[in-house]
């Protein structure tokens, strides 16, 4: 069963559907973090792709979508992540 990305806006608490960059880029990893653009409230948020809820079925159609605009590298060898 495929599944799908939310993302809600910490600003204004709307929900969209993540649309992903096709072909991924090769260094992409949950740990990556994930910038995208609210299309209602404007605001840029950038947060780690492990933190962007999974949903199990495909959100209704009218809700809006947002594109990835950028996706980082993974980064650092911080003790409290373990890496």
């Amino acid at each position: 069963m495929p599944s799908y990305d939310s993302f809600m806006c910490p600003n204004c608490e709307h929900h969209f559907r993540v649309i992903w960059p096709d072909p991924m880029p090769s260094h992409h990893d949950p740990c990556s973090k994930i910038k995208m653009k609210c299309p209602d409230c404007g605001e840029v948020t950038e947060l780690y792709d492990f933190l962007i809820d999974k949903i199990l079925q495909a959100p209704e159609p009218g809700i809006p979508s947002v594109e990835v605009l950028s996706i980082s590298e993974r980064r650092g060898t911080g003790p409290l992540m373990g890496w």
